[in-house]
Formats: C-alpha cells, structure tokens, sequence
C-alpha cells in the first residue's frame, strides 16, 4: 500500500516542482498529507541543493549499511560494487541512488541509475514510524560504477542540516495550506534566508519559530494522518538544531 500512496505523491510532486527551491520545497509541503510525505517534499529539495540532484526523477543518500548482517558496499577486484545499503527512502520508486563507498577520508561516492544492471531493490516491512515512507534495501551485485561524484567534506558535513532546513519548510508549507496562513510570515522571512544561506544563523531562527508554533498554541490543529504517531520527525530535527 505505501508504493501507491508514494507513488501518488511523487506524481503530484512532479506536477509542482521547480527549478525555485523554496518554491518547490513550500509547494511540496503543501501537497503532503502525512509526515512521511513531508519529509520527501523537504529531502528531495535538500538532495538537489546539496549534491546537484535535477529533474523529474527523485534521489536518494544511501550510507546506511552493515544492518541485519547484510554486508556493506564494497569494490570488487573487477573495479565493480557488490553489498547491501539497508536504509532507502521511498526505495520503490527512487530513480537514482548516491552511495557512500567505504569509510573516513578515504570513502568514495557514486550515482547509480534504477536500472543498472546487478542492482535491485528489497522491499522492507512497513515500519511503525513513517510506514508510508516505503523504506527498502538497495542490493548491488558486481554493479558497474563509473566515475566518483567530487564530494568534499563540507558538502557531507552540511547535508543534515541543509535536509533539516528543508523538511521544515516543507512542514511550514503543509501548516500553511491547511489553514494556518500566520506561518506565510516565517516563510517568506526565514525561508530565502535559509536556502541562501543554509547553514547561517536563519536556520535556528526557523526552528525556534516552528517550536512556537507547536508549543504556544495548545489548539494546534495539525490536519495530517497520524500526526502524533509521527510529529518525533519534525521533533528530532527542531532538537537537533536548539
């Protein structure tokens, strides 16, 4: 059932996307009706302002490994890529995939299209949190890789926050389209500052205006599936950036 909820999503999502992040990423948000669409609303956003990700077709960050002793990514003496990357979000219908090889100063990254040839994809069951996200697990066997994506340390250093700043928006924009117009004003005070900037002081300010929202009003009407099940999303992140 979560691919055809995600899958719906991402249609609608494609209708409203633009070359504009800010745009796309309040649009998106707006689209949502539940947190795991918020998230891909804001991440899809943060993968194409951190890693140059562009176009229809959605993309995913694929570090995590090792879980469930399912072995990691690694090289083959033939130069191809063979292991598991065990966390993917919205796996069923993600077209590109950046994957961390190996670990430290030494760790590599490469893109890999949906359809290359050895990699497939594991559905995994449907998790308490998010379950509409459809998380899956990416399996490369003897996968061609290509050339390394030039990554450097503060592009990796900075992409939590950069997603933390977006899948914020995306729930601003969400709070917006379904009756809560005060938050326009942090959107259009906060939101350029933070995609211009997103690492800069605007980033905590969003935060902390978002915390307001949701503690200094005890009749918050968040119109979202689920919301109390899954509201820890948007918790961790404004925890993450007090």
């Amino acid at each position: 059932m979560s691919r055809v909820v995600t899958e719906l999503f991402q249609e609608k999502w494609r209708a409203i996307s633009t070359s504009d992040p800010l745009k796309s990423v309040v649009s998106g948000g707006a689209l949502a009706s539940s947190m795991a669409e918020v998230f891909m609303a804001g991440y899809q956003t943060a993968m194409r302002q951190s890693f140059g990700f562009d176009g229809p077709d959605w993309a995913a960050f694929c570090v995590s490994e090792g879980a469930d002793g399912y072995p990691p990514v690694t090289i083959n003496e033939d130069g191809t890529l063979s292991g598991y990357k065990t966390w993917v979000a919205a796996a069923a219908v993600t077209q590109q995939f950046l994957l961390k090889v190996g670990r430290g100063a030494e760790a590599r990254y490469h893109v890999l299209a949906r359809d290359a040839p050895g990699l497939t994809i594991e559905m995994k069951a449907e998790a308490e949190f998010l379950p509409e996200l459809g998380v899956g697990r990416l399996a490369v066997d003897h996968v061609f890789m290509g050339p390394a994506l030039p990554l450097d340390r503060s592009q990796l250093k900075a992409f939590p926050k950069i997603e933390a700043g977006c899948i914020l928006l995306a729930f601003l924009g969400f709070l917006q389209a379904n009756g809560r117009r005060d938050v326009g004003a942090i959107i259009e005070t906060l939101g350029p500052q933070v995609m211009a900037e997103p690492l800069g002081p605007a980033l905590k300010e969003l935060a902390l205006a978002i915390q307001n929202q949701l503690v200094g009003d005890s009749d918050l009407d968040v119109s979202m599936r689920y919301w109390e099940r899954d509201r820890r999303l948007i918790d961790q992140y404004l925890k993450m950036l007090a």
